[in-house]
């Protein structure tokens, strides 16, 4: 009901822009029409949130972009520095449905113009601001694009953003770019100076996590638990194995606290996954039957909300999982029983992980299948 009583707003407070636009043209009153384009880019770029969010983000972006035609940088620009972050905001959203690379790159252009008016000294919460959009920009560009170039620019807007978001003035984006910056130098560790970068992202996770409370923001408790889990398993690849996966169990278990079956069941499953991951990793340096028995009971979990009906990937995925937990299991305990085991949820995920549709997917299922096969074939020689 909320829901729709926003979009009912919203579609009123469009139509109301438009009319207001019949009167307040380009011509005739050149700053009502910036600043009524400029609110009518808000509106539609909201509006993106609940519906169409394709067209509506276009739409923002010809409002922005008629709003601009007034708005100079000579001529009026504080205007024209909020014009070209809202602009930015737009585009940075609209690449998450289509064309990436090029929409990032016109967000990143779009927040820099804004950052020729937003300085540290004049502007600062402005100026802060638009660097943590950038730095946004940047992390997402990386994934396309120069990784390490994108990567380092996104950390150094970061820090910017820092230079004003401290823990004693301003707590909460504090934590919320400190979280952003621990996700800039864990993807940076997977290309160069991977201990220093895991380090350093730790040390962010930790940061946020002095105002990202259990009691006081426990949604961005659990989030940041969940990263700084994923970096402690990262780094055990590099150092202290045993102690690395270990504290990666205690932070998904942290988050596991607020990500519920119940409240949060599509985090729940993902912290999940990620938790019978690093007992699998930790079934190889102590305690294997144990920790494999963990894994398995983690990725059951995480089975309860990934059917094969409603997320046949991400079901597909967890039985590729289960069945390499299996086949480690067969070479502790059971043998046969957990060889049937794992030949089961190989089939289950073979089902969907077809040559023809997943082909990268299925070469790596028929890895696995090769190796079921060795082991059962030796728990048959066994029996003779």
């Amino acid at each position: 009901m909320e829901s729709q009583d926003t979009i009912e707003n919203l579609e009123k407070s469009i139509a109301a822009l438009q009319k207001a636009l019949e009167e307040h043209t380009l011509e005739r009153s050149p700053m009502d029409y910036a600043s009524t384009q400029n609110n009518l880019g808000n509106a539609y770029s909201i509006f993106a949130g609940y519906r169409d969010p394709v067209e509506n983000l276009e739409l923002a972006i010809c409002a922005y972009e008629e709003a601009l035609k007034v708005r100079t940088l000579d001529g009026t620009p504080m205007d024209y520095a909020g014009t070209q972050n809202n602009l930015g905001n737009a585009y940075a959203n609209l690449a998450g449905y289509r064309e990436p690379v090029d929409n990032l790159e016109r967000a990143v252009r779009a927040y820099e113009e804004a950052l020729k008016v937003y300085t540290l000294n004049d502007t600062p919460m402005d100026y802060v601001m638009t660097q943590n959009n950038l730095g946004n920009a940047y992390q997402t560009l990386a994934g396309y694009r120069e990784p390490v170039e994108n990567l380092e620019r996104a950390v150094g807007a970061y820090e910017e953003a820092l230079k004003v978001y401290t823990l004693e003035h301003a707590p909460m984006d504090y934590s919320m770019t400190r979280n952003n910056l621990g996700n800039a130098y864990r993807n940076l560790a997977g290309y160069r100076d991977p201990v220093e970068n895991l380090e350093q992202s730790i040390a962010a996770y930790e940061e946020a996590l002095c105002v990202y409370t259990l009691d006081r923001a426990p949604m961005d408790y659990a989030m940041t638990q969940n990263n700084l889990g994923i970096t402690y398993k990262e780094l055990a690849k590099y150092r202290e194995p045993v102690e690395n996966l270990e504290r990666a169990v205690r932070t998904y278990e942290e988050a596991l606290k607020v990500r519920t079956l119940d409240r949060a069941p599509m985090d729940y499953a993902m912290t999940q996954g990620n938790l019978g991951n690093v007992y699998r990793n930790l079934a190889q340096h102590q305690e294997p039957g144990l920790n494999l028995q963990k894994s398995r009971m983690a990725f059951e979990e995480v089975l309860q909300v990934f059917t094969r009906v409603q997320s046949p990937i991400y079901y597909a995925r967890t039985m590729g999982n289960l069945a390499v937990v299996y086949r480690e299991l067969a070479q502790v305990e059971n043998r046969e029983e957990h060889c049937r085991e794992a030949r089961r949820c190989l089939n289950e995920a073979l089902e969907i992980y077809t040559e023809k549709d997943f082909p990268l997917d299925y070469q790596r299922m028929m890895r696995i299948q090769k190796d079921i096969d060795e082991i059962c074939g030796q728990v048959r020689q066994e029996q003779k």
